[in-house]
């Protein structure tokens, strides 16, 4: 027993003096303690190669001609195991060995001989544990996770049981099948916060088993574009995947996958311009209006100007994903020029939507690819989730076809007055001689208050009702009269109904790589979208279709550099795009700013494309590059436009340059523009002054949009120059320094010309001290005046904004106190909330209510914070 004893605590002893021992000599010294072997090895059909009956060195092996990123070591066991094998008969392998086998059992007394007479039997470990894992063996396996349950008592509320079950997997079963898995079980299912830059996911929940080259996902996961330019999209979703690889040889390699789920929700793009000093909250909305949903964490991507933004409080901005609401940091100072898109999925819980996925990739050889991809969206109409459709409704969906922005269904019921309600009453009103039956005006009264209205915004001029401005517990709405025949509101006592929708899209590719610097890129696309599955109607107009075909090729010039690179090189590009306005994109797969670049509006309604391109690049090493595009764009059967770009770029001995010329120019029957962007920046790097960089940029847009019969300027017509001054170092020095002074002046139509409008004075300023061991210092600054030259127009007011922010993190004796500060200054505007006031049980509320005028109707100013339990019977709901 003893003997057991000493030999399994010297055993790990003897193992860490091998491994030091062996671990400081030079390879050419330790091939004298003669434990370096090597052996042919044949690969066979498996997925795992046994090397030798002792056990190895660990990080020893290593296989000839094979990076050691294609297999796991097991040197313990002394085999190896393929992630991917090598299309090879035999591998030679290098390694070292131990003086024996770690994974056998040894001993030199029989385990009979050992006395067992305690009441409970003690763990033990023999020598082939090659590590701690605990009382509970998962082979090979690493397991980790959490289970907690608590209870939850309280004067004001009855005893609650919270239970929560968090576990990860990792490893290996049966020898050759890995399996990884998050398990999660929480009573309350939580969104991230959404303010840094790196998520940590809480509702994942998956199980993934993996064989060599097949691969199989079950639970939640993620779905991202293929390689395909007409299907974009990144779904989060919750089903089966199974993905593969065959067969095993090099001159054909196919790569295949199936997936089927329920996604968890849909892509939607809001796009805004900023309001001067309001850096947020700004809120999201659905594809159908809503104003209540939950983006799916991590969706999200965040333009400002056509730049894609960087999440995180000390990034450019944070998103409240429950309540569907971004907020920008000081990095980020919002403006009135500021063109902000924002792209995110969020939950549409109307219908059980299920998602069908197929790819299928072929390679063959080292020159051609063929691709293929289908993508099924739909709807499962009779499984709604929130809404609850009568048979006269779908009956009223069934009758307008594909017209779903016509899908506006009278909300008006009959209701029995209550404090709580927000009630009309039904009259006639005479306005200019004109008699108005049926309309609605809000009543406290109970003998006329009896009719219970749901409103909807129907756009500006399409309602006859506005927001009122009377003092009520939630948002209540007044009848404005028509003009002219016209109405004059946005609201309607009406509600929107959600039709079932399906979509689909196939693609088609090939890639042929004519030689190693000509290549042939051809794709097609069809898709199928029904924006209304009650209705049979216009079935003939659901399906669409794509072109695309794109030719480069890259001429080497002069002669190789010292480094053997190519000197010089000339690049060409040839590419067509035909687009049928019956095609139904899953998200969009242009450039952001693409409608804005060829001025489009963003409600134009489809129409059928023809897109032309050709660019040319010459390049030279280390000096720059000159290159030229011209692109032929035709809309529909009277839109025609064509744009010309012109770069010219020069980077050497730390001074670079840039010039771009960019010029479309449209026509159409009622409209003809020009739009000119010229920019210019010039920028050094002075070593002298620890690499600090001075530069300068211009930039102009000049978009001249008129209209053709009268060849007047038009309103969306606009000019403004920038200038932009700026200091910077490199963002790794111990101070870091970055200053930057912006000036904008912008042009309005006046007259049918261009006139000063207003100019605006930015400086904004980036100081971080990072001299002293464990200890950060960041300052973020803004400062901005706008100054308006022509107060008759109509336009933003002049005014200054302030925005600040101190930051400072430290680490305090080898993180024993971590000590941080944080200190935010601003100021300027933030949206206007309404609220209302919903009652809760007893105790469970944070709010009472005093009817101070006595008329039994609850108004929004009779609430206030209550002192005693038995009072706070109310909870404030932002609407």
């Amino acid at each position: 027993m003893y003997a057991k004893l000493i030999y399994f605590i010297l055993l790990p002893v003897f193992v860490l003096a091998c491994s030091s021992i062996l671990g400081a000599q030079e390879p050419d010294s330790l091939f004298l303690y003669s434990n370096l072997r090597h052996r042919v090895l044949s690969v066979g059909h498996s997925d795992t190669l046994y090397i030798d009956t002792l056990s190895l060195y660990e990080g020893s092996i290593v296989v000839e001609g094979i990076p050691d990123s294609l297999f796991y070591q097991e040197p313990l066991a002394a085999r190896l195991i393929w992630k991917s094998r090598p299309h090879v008969d035999s591998v030679k392998v290098y390694y070292r060995t131990l003086p024996f086998s770690f994974v056998q059992k040894r001993s030199h007394k029989t385990e009979s001989l050992i006395q067992k007479n305690a009441a409970f039997p003690a763990p033990v470990y023999s020598l082939g544990d090659s590590s701690l894992k605990g009382f509970v063996h998962f082979n090979s396996i690493d397991y980790a996770g959490t289970y907690g349950r608590s209870l939850t008592i309280g004067n004001s509320q009855d005893v609650s049981l919270n239970s929560n079950f968090n576990l990860q997997l990792n490893g290996y079963i049966l020898d050759s099948v890995r399996i990884e898995a998050a398990i999660t079980d929480n009573n309350l299912p939580i969104q991230p916060d959404g303010n840094t830059q790196q998520l940590q996911e809480f509702d994942q929940v998956y199980i993934t088993f993996e064989k060599g080259r097949h691969k199989l996902t079950a639970g939640d996961y993620n779905l991202v574009r293929p390689n395909s330019y007409f299907i974009n999209f990144t779904k989060r979703v919750q089903g089966l995947l199974f993905e593969t690889t065959y067969p095993d040889n090099r001159k054909v390699q196919n790569r295949f996958g199936l997936s089927g789920s329920i996604a968890k929700g849909q892509f939607a793009r809001n796009i805004i311009f900023g309001t001067e000093g309001n850096q947020g909250p700004y809120k999201l909305t659905g594809n159908n209006g809503e104003q209540f949903f939950i983006v799916l964490a991590g969706t999200e991507k965040v333009y400002i100007d056509g730049l894609l933004m960087e999440r995180g409080e000390d990034r450019d901005y944070v998103i409240n994903y429950n309540t569907g609401e971004i907020t920008f940091m000081p990095r980020q100072l919002i403006t009135k020029d500021k063109r902000i898109q924002f792209e995110f999925e969020y939950q549409d819980r109307n219908y059980l939507n299920t998602l069908l996925y197929a790819y299928d990739d072929l390679k063959i050889g080292k020159k051609w690819n063929v691709r293929f991809a289908a993508y099924s969206n739909q709807d499962a109409k009779n499984q709604p989730y929130v809404q609850n459709l009568t048979g006269e409704q779908k009956r009223f969906l069934s009758g307008i076809g594909d017209n779903i922005d016509q899908a506006f269904y009278r909300n008006i019921a009959e209701d029995t007055f209550a404090a709580n309600k927000i009630l009309y009453k039904m009259v006639d009103t005479l306005v200019n001689g004109v008699l108005y039956d049926s309309v609605f005006v809000y009543s406290a009264h109970k003998d006329s208050a009896q009719y219970a209205l749901g409103f909807s915004y129907v756009g500006e001029s399409k309602g006859n009702y506005i927001i009122a401005g009377t003092n009520t517990n939630g948002r209540s709405y007044s009848w404005i009269a028509p003009s002219g025949g016209i109405p004059q509101g946005n609201y309607e006592p009406v509600v929107l109904l959600i039709t079932p929708k399906k979509q689909q899209l196939f693609t088609l590719g090939t890639t042929f790589q004519i030689d190693s610097l000509k290549k042939v890129d051809i794709e097609l696309g069809a898709s199928n979208y029904a924006p209304n599955l009650f209705s049979d109607k216009d079935k003939g107009q659901h399906w669409g279709v794509s072109g695309r075909g794109q030719y480069e090729e890259l001429r080497l010039l002069g002669k190789r550099d010292s480094a053997g690179r190519q000197y010089m090189g000339w690049k060409n590009q040839l590419s067509y795009e035909f687009v049928q306005s019956r095609f139904k994109a899953i998200a969009p797969y242009r450039n952001v700013e693409f409608a804005r670049d060829w001025n489009i509006a963003a409600d134009s309604p489809p129409e059928n494309e023809h897109l032309v391109g050709y660019n040319t690049e010459l390049k030279k090493q280390n000096v720059g590059s000159i290159s030229y595009g011209l692109t032929w764009y035709q809309r529909g059967g009277d839109y025609r436009a064509n744009r010309n770009i012109f770069t010219i770029l020069y980077d050497r001995n730390n001074l670079r340059t840039g010039i771009t010329l960019n010029l479309m120019q449209a026509t159409s029957p009622l409209q003809k523009s020009s739009y000119f962007r010229p920019s210019v920046y010039l920028e050094k790097t002075l070593p002298v002054l620890d690499n600090l960089t001075v530069g300068a940029r211009y930039e102009r847009e000049y978009n001249e949009i008129r209209f053709a019969p009268t060849d007047t300027l038009t309103p969306a017509a606009f000019a403004f120059d920038i200038f932009r001054f700026y200091v910077k170092n490199k963002s790794e020095r111990k101070t870091r320094v970055e200053l930057n002074y912006t000036v904008r002046a912008d042009k309005a139509v006046v007259e049918n010309q261009f006139k000063d409008w207003n100019t605006g004075h930015t400086i904004d300023a980036v100081l971080g001290l990072y001299q002293i061991k464990d200890q950060q210092i960041t300052i973020t600054g803004g400062y901005r005046k706008l100054i308006v030259t022509a107060p008759q127009i109509p336009g933003p007011e002049a005014g200054e904004t302030i925005l600040g922010r101190l930051e400072y993190t430290g680490n305090i004796a080898k993180g024993l106190l971590s000590p941080s500060l944080l200190y935010e200054v601003g100021s300027g505007q933030e949206q206007k909330r309404i609220y209302t006031y919903v009652e809760v049980p007893v105790g469970q509320g944070i709010y009472m209510w005093n009817d101070y005028n006595g008329d039994g109707v609850q108004q929004a100013n009779e609430f206030e914070v209550a002192l005693y339990p038995d009072q706070k019977k109310y909870i404030r709901l932002i609407t």
